[in-house]
This record gives C-alpha cells, structure tokens and sequence, in this order.
C-alpha cells in the first residue's frame, strides 16, 4: 500500500478557490484538509502531524515544527518569502517553495495605473466633479492643478523580475525611456542596469518590483528620497517595508517627492489611524494590496501551487527557495 501523505492548505479564503489534485497522477495517496483563514495561534494549535503545509501570510514557528514532526514541505501561495525562517527551515531539512510568475502581468497593470493616476492627478479631478467644483466653474473645464503627460519620461524599474520586465515592455509602448537600476550598495554594474544612485536622480518615476530582505529593507529612505527630482513619483507594488513610510510622508508634506501610490503596506492589515490612510493628499495613493488579485492571476495561482505540490511528489521539486 501506497504511503499517505497529509496536506494541510492554512489559509483557504474567498480569493482562492479550492484547490484539486489530479490524485491518479501521484506515486502516492494523499489526505487533504484546508481551513478558511486560520489566525496564527490557532495555526500552532490545530494544524498537527502534516508532510506539507500550504501558506500565505502565516509562519512557520518552532511549535509548528514541534506540532508536525514529518513535515517535508512548505508550499507558499506567495512570490515573496520574507515572513518565513528559512535558516530554521534548512536545519530540519524541510522545503520551502513559492509562486512566481502567476501575477506578472496583474502586478505590472496595477503599477501602470498607478503611475498614470498620479501622473494626471485622477483622483484629485475625481473628487473636484463630485464635489461640484466643475459645476460651480465658469468655465468648460476646471483645470485645477497640472497635468502630465508619461510620454519620454523617465521609469527607473528597481527589480527586474517578472513583474518588473512585464511593467518595462507595458512602459516602452507608451514612448516612456525605461531604466533597470542596478541593486543598491552593488560593487559591480551588470550590462543593461544603470548603478542605482545615478538611476534614481535620473528618474521621473520609480517602481518597486524587488525582494524584501536585509539588503532591501527601507531601500528608499530619507536619504535617497533627498536624491531624488523633487517632481518624481514612486510606485511601490511589491513590499511596504522597502520604503520608510514616515520618510515618504514627510517628503510629500514638504514637496519633495512629487506622490506616492502603493500597494502595500509595512502593517496588513493597517491600523485606521496609520498615516498612510490618515495623510489625505491628492498625490498619495493607496490600494488593499490587490495589485495580484486579478481574476486570471488567481486561477494562474492555484494551478501554479498544485503544480508546485505535484512534482515535490514525483520528485522532481520545482520553485524551490530551500
């Protein structure tokens, strides 16, 4: 008889519909359980004696290690991979793998209209026809604050991932001059990326479409926001700690970045007085960290993680971040 493998999926919500196993194709039979959401206490209580784990935005402590003696694999239904223990994990000798290029294109839009509603101050009109400003003006339009245009400017891209390359071609189209910036603090340059000092005080915009680790933590600071052309805008879809958000505040506060939309947050959910939502300027925008979330990258997604969980049990493992 086959040996069973137990698969726990932690955090089944609404976005992510059930998964479903082609079970004929497996070398082995599998026991399959999912809970909607659990909270990360109840994850270190409920979920016991699994081989593989799927995972979002929970993490893998030691009492979940305590709690699932055999575990083999983690499976996240993420890209990024910053929350987990990945040292801890290699030392028990267990996988971790990620989801990567299910979202490329959803990332790369949702940056686009960032870029272009802060760039043509959508929601700054928006809000003066609601108000009736239009209505109270004498004339046919009402030409509040201006206007750009994205065409031959600048976008300095710091990643250059899928996402990233999917942002670059979507850019190019629209006559915009795309720059890859070169890691920050790299001693070398490689071909094709500008060093990221020089990138980022050549940038009309800049997106973020990098990793969060040490390296990236608060990669746009106080300092290199100072940097920067005091009418460039930054687009951050990819982690809200690579920025200081106090930092970002401050500089818009004093007109020394020109906006900032973003996706994420440091704090997800945020609390509701986080200056992030308290600030209400025109030139700063935020999103619930949707920029993934669109109907086709979602179905890329659970085929992408059933996948991963399929050749980790033929043996042939892919995706594998350890």
């Amino acid at each position: 008889m086959s040996q069973t493998i137990n698969i726990t999926f932690a955090e089944k919500n609404s976005l992510i519909r059930s998964l479903n196993f082609d079970k004929q194709s497996l070398p082995c039979s599998i026991s399959f359980n999912q809970f909607n959401h659990l909270s990360q206490s109840e994850f270190e209580s409920d979920v016991e004696n699994q081989q593989i784990i799927i995972l979002n935005d929970l993490c893998i402590t030691p009492q979940v290690l305590s709690n699932n003696p055999k575990l083999q694999l983690v499976a996240l239904c993420s890209t990024g991979y910053d929350k987990q223990p990945i040292q801890l994990l290699q030392s028990k000798g267990i996988h971790l793998c990620n989801v990567r290029e299910y979202a490329s294109h959803s990332l790369a839009e949702h940056a686009f209209m960032l870029m272009i509603n802060l760039i043509r101050n959508f929601s700054g009109y928006d809000e003066a026809v609601k108000s009736g400003k239009w209505s109270k003006c004498d004339n046919f339009c009402y030409l509040e604050t201006p206007i750009y245009e994205l065409y031959q400017k600048t976008l300095v891209i710091i990643g250059s991932g899928t996402s990233g390359k999917a942002l670059a071609n979507k850019a190019k189209a629209f006559g915009i001059n795309v720059i890859f910036s070169e890691r920050k603090n790299a001693i070398h340059c490689r071909e094709g990326y500008i060093p990221f000092l020089q990138a980022i005080q050549l940038a009309d915009i800049i997106s973020l479409h990098c990793e969060l680790n040490g390296d990236t933590y608060h990669l746009i600071d106080e300092e290199t926001l100072l940097m920067l052309q005091k009418h460039a805008l930054l687009i951050n879809i990819a982690r809200g700690g690579l920025v200081d958000e106090n930092a970002v505040i401050h500089a818009l506060l004093t007109g020394d970045l020109g906006g900032y939309a973003a996706d994420v947050l440091t704090q997800e959910p945020p609390a509701i007085n986080h200056p992030m939502i308290t600030t209400r300027l025109p030139n700063l925008l935020i999103t619930p960290h949707v920029a993934w979330a669109s109907q086709e990258a979602q179905h890329r997604l659970v085929i992408e993680i059933e996948e991963n969980i399929c050749a980790y049990l033929q043996g042939c493992p892919k995706n594998l971040v350890c």
